[in-house]
């Protein structure tokens, strides 16, 4: 797939995570500081093409429905203290809505129990996170994407 392909296939990925989270939001009752959606990210690294188009698309299906994002993440994927300590400033800032794409399938799963217990909409994406308690998950199907 050319780099220009994967670009517009990310942002539209993106694009559809926030439309999946408006219509959960709906669904799901909490008392959100402000319409904010909180994304936490494999890395932030500038080394990270998709990760970074990924949050373009955010942005812009973010924008085009007035919510505010803050998308952040850890320097390396495998900093996953860091990307713990992520989710829970996230947890702090009471949105809406917290997105994970965890970088570990286990080691994210206690602070995403946190997130559902503090009553805040949960979605993972990318990787699912070793936990029991409902929550959304939006990845790829890689087997059948090969296959196309």
């Amino acid at each position: 797939m050319k780099k220009h392909n994967i670009l517009w296939l990310s942002l539209i990925v993106g694009s559809l995570i926030v439309v999946a989270m408006l219509y959960m939001l709906r669904v799901i009752e909490h008392e959100p500081k402000a319409e904010s959606i909180y994304f936490v990210s494999k890395t932030s690294s500038q080394n990270s093409t998709f990760w970074h188009s990924v949050e373009r698309g955010v942005n812009v299906a973010a924008d085009e429905l007035g919510l505010e994002v803050t998308f952040v993440g850890p320097e390396r994927e495998i900093d996953l203290d860091d990307q713990v300590a992520f989710v829970r400033e996230g947890i702090e800032e009471s949105p809406v809505a917290i997105i994970l794409a965890a970088s570990d399938y286990n080691y994210l799963g206690e602070v995403s129990r946190e997130v559902i217990e503090a009553k805040i909409t949960f979605v993972a994406v990318d990787s699912d996170v070793n936990i029991e308690e409902e929550h959304s998950f939006i990845a790829s199907d890689n087997r059948q994407a090969a296959k196309e």
